[in-house]
């Protein structure tokens, strides 16, 4: 038995195969060196930041990630995040100097009120084809998110597990295989603020932002916001906020909103509200000016989901809107608690198969 991750309810094992993805023609000797590699696998790294959502001696290597492709998607409907997505983190933790990202991440830190343990969403413009819609009328979004965390730092120590060379014997093979994971410990990080911002920021298209119209009631200080995208499947969110006809006026338009989180200190997540960003430009620079944040008197949503399509409902005209602030109001338990692994999802399919 492989136990990958022991918490408490939390017990997860995998058949030998299901672990290493291992095919028909990999040798008993090559997937039996391939799993004791991964089982005896131990983090000795040291972490500074007491930070973690998850202890880094709790990560393990991942190699059945990879597996849960197109297909599986198109044969289970699950919202899950594509092996692909992790390529974007190293972009968004570091991203080029003439990116909208690094604009918004450089006066965020510069000119916003936010504090330490606060996080803005704007979503993310090139992983759109990758992510799902914004939807946090329930949690789904965030167990996305969650589960890209996690898994992206799987990866981050799974290094290819070449196959035994044909002039290679099984000890050479073993120590080779044995190195290559010793090697992988420095990639190691924690999973802390900063992750879980390029985790929630990658599992939304940035289209979540978007101010698609608006209307103002001036003797009541109501704006009240209209978001519709249309990218894999209609979402449509309404959110009404109390603001002064000044800043209705310079934000209402060619403005887009921010989500902003708080990372509590037992590792849950907390919505506070949200805040607009508008962009400026100059023929000298480019610059970006911030709203304060905006707790919402109202937030409704709805989404057309595949399960939707399946009951022949094909219009998000023909959905209900859900009032989200109470779901938003719950705090969402991060890590391992709510982590949904790779091999329990293809375990869970594969108890479906006839």
């Amino acid at each position: 038995m492989n136990n990958l991750f022991i918490k408490k309810n939390v017990i997860i094992t995998l058949t030998m195969c299901c672990l290493l993805g291992c095919s028909k023609n990999t040798s008993t000797a090559e997937t039996e060196s391939k799993n004791e590699s991964v089982k005896s696998f131990n983090s000795s790294k040291v972490f500074e930041n007491k930070g973690a959502i998850v202890p880094p001696e709790k990560i393990t290597p991942d190699i059945n990630w990879r597996d849960i492709n197109g297909d599986f998607f198109q044969n289970n409907k699950v919202n899950y995040p594509n092996y692909s997505l992790s390529t974007f983190f190293e972009s968004f933790l570091d991203p080029p100097k003439t990116s909208n990202r690094y604009l918004v991440k450089k006066y965020v830190e510069k000119f916003s009120n936010l504090n330490e343990n606060q996080i803005i969403v704007t979503g993310d413009f090139v992983a759109c084809n990758e992510n799902i819609p914004f939807i946090i009328s329930d949690n789904t979004y965030l167990n996305f998110s969650n589960n890209l965390a996690i898994n992206f730092l799987r990866k981050s120590l799974s290094p290819e597990l070449t196959s035994k060379g044909e002039f290679e014997s099984t000890h050479d093979y073993e120590n080779r295989m044995r190195l290559m994971l010793e090697k992988s410990k420095d990639n190691l990080q924690n999973y802390d603020k900063n992750l879980l911002s390029a985790a929630l920021n990658i599992s939304a298209c940035d289209e979540v932002g978007v101010i698609s119209n608006y209307s103002y009631d001036a003797d009541a200080q109501i704006l009240t916001l209209h978001n519709l995208s249309n990218y894999q499947r209609p979402n449509e969110i309404n959110i009404k906020v109390k603001i002064s006809p000044t800043e209705a006026e310079e934000y209402s338009h060619n403005s887009r909103i921010a989500h902003i989180f708080t990372l509590t200190k037992d590792n849950k997540l907390r919505f506070d509200g949200i805040l607009f960003i508008k962009r400026l430009s100059t023929n000298q620079e480019t610059s970006i000016k911030m709203s304060k944040m905006f707790v919402p008197i109202e937030y409704k949503q709805r989404s057309l989901l595949d399960k939707d399509v399946e009951k022949n409902i094909y219009s998000i005209e023909d959905k209900p809107f859900l009032n989200v602030l109470e779901n938003l109001r719950k705090d969402f338990q991060l890590g391992l608690v709510t982590y949904q692994s790779p091999e329990s999802l293809l375990q869970e399919a594969n108890n479906k198969k006839p």
